[in-house]
């Protein structure tokens, strides 16, 4: 008795590897900087530093504005009385 020996290749086609093409160099697109931002952060910067300045300001004269609150209340009770 002979073997019959079966042909795969009649049965079953083998698949063909799809070829993958380079990418193609793409040229950089130049960003278009936005000024609003850079803007808006040095007006949040100047903001800041005004802050604290006035901050600063008020924490320098705090015993003088104390003393001088206290004079107005001493002569609002001088003339309720």
């Amino acid at each position: 008795m002979i073997p019959q020996l079966i042909d795969y290749n009649q049965f079953f086609k083998k698949k063909e590897p799809i070829p993958i093409k380079p990418p193609s160099p793409k040229p950089i697109p130049i960003q278009q900087t936005d000024p609003t931002n850079f803007l808006f952060n040095i007006g949040c910067l100047i903001i800041i530093i005004l802050g604290i300045l006035f901050l600063m300001f008020r924490k320098e004269n705090k015993q003088e504005n104390k003393k001088n609150y206290n004079e107005k209340i001493n002569d609002l009770y001088k003339k309720m009385n």
